[in-house]
Formats: structure tokens, C-alpha cells, sequence
């Protein structure tokens, strides 16, 4: 995949270039620049940078400005980004940034107090994202960060974002609340009574919960069949052969009046009293 030349500037109205400089073994820049049109390092010549300019474009109004690296250019190099200031390259535009790219990345657990700023500069090229500059999911192989290759209070709260030491507070509480004791009680020789009861109810409590329920307004089921069982099979009271009938409908236990009515004498029941259903 081709390698992108990027930079970030404070000001959209410029127009900025790149220059590529090679990078020597002391990991400098060579003084050597990349020439496009014959695609081999040399030494600058001629008045003006414009056989060694690489035109970079804004994203949009972004301040992000990008081109692609030169074609079979030879890595590593020094990018080193401009303002232009006429409509050619000039040496006297005046320089806004440089970075390194392409550099071979170097054995981590190889450097020491002895190695080279070369080294250094190539490791540090390695894990930093070209594009960013900074770190991303691939600048370190699997299980490469370890407890044990961090120092004991090498990264401590200030160095984590505030979002990371919230989720950390929060696993921590979670944890203190799930422990094994608590866990336990959760099991079905701990479930708390009232819990178990609603797993395993009796008929009778099924029973109480249907009656209990309004059947038409407020009355209840049970209290619609208590009506219906007083005028089908309980007592009466009140009836006359000729006339107007005042019956009264008794209760299971004949204890107490249910239901009152009127009927007259062809039978028609002209009122209805519900006197006691409960």
C-alpha cells in the first residue's frame, strides 16, 4: 500500500508542498533531496525546489492537507512540508513541519543507553502511525505490553484518559458486589421466600386471585357467583300467589338476605337489590 504524506496546518488559504531528504545511518537527513522527475536522491541544484516539490491538498476545509508519496522513492526519508509563497517552489519558502517515514523498525528490547539516535528515531517511526503520528492498534505485536515490561506506577491516573479511569472504578464496584457469597444466595436452595412462593403457588391462591377479580364494573367474579347461587339453589322468601311479590334470596348459610326484588303478578321481575354479596 502506498504511504501517505500528511500534515496538519492552522491556516487554510496556504498552498503547501513536501520535500523528501534522505536519511543517512546517524538518522539525519543527508542534505540529499528527493528528485521526482528522475526518481533518485541528489544534491539540490538550481535556484529554485520546484524538480523536488510534492504538491499536497487540503481534505475539504479541514486543515488536514495529504499527497501520496513519490513513486519507487527510497525509504527511509525526511519529509519536511512548506509554505509557498509564489506559484513555484523557492528555497526561501518558509518551513512548517517534518517528520520521518518508511524507517525500519528495531528490536524494542534491544535498545540501551548505547544505541544509536538513529535506533531511537527508527523505533519510534515504527510504532507511530505515519498518517497520525500517533499510536494505533497495529504499532504493537499481540501480548507485547505486559505487566511485567511497565514499571511499577509508570502510568498512574493522570496519564489516563478520564473515561478509562471511570470504567476502571466501575469494574471494581461490579466486582465487590459479585463475589461468590452473593452469587450464591441466588441459587434455588436461597432464593428468598417470597420469591419461591410465586414459582410454586397453591390452588387455593390461584383460586382467591380469580375471584377476586372484577367481572362486570367493580363486582367481582366471586361476588357473581355468590348472586347467581342465592337465586339458583338458596332459600327464598316472598313470594305470593296473586299480586306483587317482594322475594328475598338467601346465603349458603341462610344467614343473610343476598338478593331483594320486585315481581309482579305476571311474573316480571320490575327491580333487582343486590343487598349483600360478600
Amino acid at each position: 500500500m502506498a504511504r501517505e504524506i500528511s500534515y496538519s496546518h492552522f491556516n487554510s488559504t496556504d498552498t503547501l508542498y513536501a520535500v523528501a531528504y534522505e536519511i543517512g545511518s546517524d538518522g539525519v537527513d543527508t542534505g540529499a533531496i528527493w528528485q521526482i522527475a528522475g526518481q533518485v536522491y541528489e544534491t539540490p541544484t538550481g535556484a529554485n525546489s520546484d524538480a523536488y516539490d510534492i504538491a499536497m491538498t487540503e481534505d475539504g476545509a479541514t486543515q488536514h492537507y495529504s499527497a501520496a508519496a513519490p513513486s519507487n522513492i527510497v525509504a527511509p526519508y525526511l519529509v519536511k512540508v512548506f509554505v509557498k509563497a509564489g506559484g513555484t517552489a523557492a528555497w526561501s519558502d518558509t518551513q512548517v513541519g517534518q517528520g520521518p517515514v518508511g524507517l525500519v523498525p528495531v528490536d524494542a528490547a534491544a535498545v540501551s543507553e548505547s544505541t544509536s539516535a538513529a535506533d531511537v528515531l527508527q523505533l519510534f517511526a515504527a510504532i507511530l502511525d505515519q498518517s497520525t503520528g500517533q499510536l494505533d492498534s497495529g504499532s504493537f505485536a499481540a501480548a507485547a505490553i505486559t505487566a511485567a515490561a511497565i514499571a511499577t506506577d509508570a502510568i498512574g491516573s493522570a496519564e489516563l484518559a478520564a473515561s478509562a479511569v471511570t470504567d476502571i472504578q466501575s469494574g471494581l464496584a461490579l466486582a465487590s458486589v459479585c463475589t461468590e457469597a452473593r452469587l450464591a444466595e441466588f441459587d434455588a436452595a436461597n432464593l428468598p421466600a417470597d420469591i419461591a412462593a410465586l414459582n410454586d403457588p397453591s390452588a387455593a391462591t390461584i383460586a382467591a386471585a380469580v375471584l377476586a377479580e372484577a367481572y362486570e364494573g367493580s363486582e367481582t367474579l366471586g361476588e357473581f357467583l355468590r348472586g347467581i347461587r342465592s337465586i339458583l339453589v338458596g332459600k327464598s322468601s316472598g313470594f305470593v300467589a296473586s299480586g306483587v311479590s317482594s322475594p328475598a334470596f338467601r346465603d349458603a348459610a341462610d344467614a343473610k338476605d343476598r338478593i331483594t326484588a320486585t315481581v309482579d303478578a305476571a311474573g316480571n321481575r320490575t327491580s333487582v337489590t343486590i343487598a349483600d354479596l360478600s
